[in-house]
């Protein structure tokens, strides 16, 4: 958040401002918001376009553990759609 701050006044300012009012911040790594907003998107009429899966093996099982991770945080859920 500070990082990009070359200004070594203005960085230990905010970080002292940030350190003051520390208690409004969650900076735990999966609570990113407790706001629920349902998305939902009309498509036309029809069925959904076809596309052959790519092949990416190498990202399955990190994408698999950060879906299977992000789902028991609460942060995602499964999905309804056809």
């Amino acid at each position: 958040l500070v990082n990009h701050l070359l200004d070594h006044d203005n960085k230990d300012r905010l970080l002292a401002l940030l350190a003051q009012f520390s208690q409004l911040f969650d900076n735990s790594r999966h609570n990113i918001s407790n706001i629920v907003v349902e998305n939902v998107f009309n498509t036309a009429p029809h069925s959904p376009p076809s596309f052959r899966p790519h092949r990416n093996p190498h990202h399955r099982e990190e994408t698999q553990r950060l879906i299977d991770e992000f789902l028991e945080a609460g942060m995602i859920q499964e999905s309804n759609s056809p």
